[in-house]
């Protein structure tokens, strides 16, 4: 169970990293925006993330299953990321598919972190827990640029892009759903 979270915790930030990092880039160098328009739509997708995350508490809160708010994030991130790297998408396009990304996305930080404690033998180990969640993100973060890198590089186009996103989203997919088999009791 800890390490299905985790795992899923490396795909959503190879997934969440290369989407906001690469957003500006791709509205300029794809559809010629200006850098001042391209950082303020990439801004807005960015902090689209913080809703997603406190959603995540709220929803759990009223009762929504974890691991459902786990499959949607990535559901979400597996389709709108798509479609920000589609060709035929306009920046407007683009930029509304970013911000329903991140939102979506960010159900899935604030769903694991919130899970943690159910994976700890005692208190004293979630601190561990939170640990191991923080250094799998800095793995996404780490592989997901590079591998989107290297797919537009080769195939020369922003859309290349599209495999990472649905290979990351697919292993997220399939990290939850092995979790909902080894949920622990509350």
């Amino acid at each position: 169970g800890p390490l299905l979270l985790v795992g899923g915790f490396v795909c959503y930030s190879a997934l969440y990293q290369p989407v906001t990092a690469f957003f500006p880039t791709l509205l300029v160098t794809d559809r010629g925006l200006g850098l001042g328009s391209a950082a303020y739509l990439g801004a807005l997708v960015a902090v689209a993330n913080v809703a997603g995350n406190v959603g995540a508490g709220w929803l759990i809160g009223r009762g929504v299953a974890p691991t459902r708010l786990l499959l949607v994030a990535f559901v979400a991130m597996g389709v709108f990321g798509s479609l920000v790297f589609a060709p035929f998408t306009s920046p407007v396009a683009k930029t509304l598919c970013g911000i329903a990304f991140s939102t979506c996305g960010g159900l899935y930080p604030g769903t694991a972190f919130a899970l943690a404690p159910r994976f700890t033998a005692r208190p004293s180990h979630i601190a561990l827990m939170s640990g191991l969640l923080l250094q799998g993100a800095g793995i996404g973060q780490t592989i997901g640029p590079l591998m989107v890198g290297g797919l537009v590089e080769r195939g020369g186009a922003w859309s290349f892009a599209v495999f990472e996103v649905l290979l990351m989203a697919g292993v997220g997919l399939l990290c939850v759903s092995l979790l909902r088999r080894s949920m622990p009791a509350t």
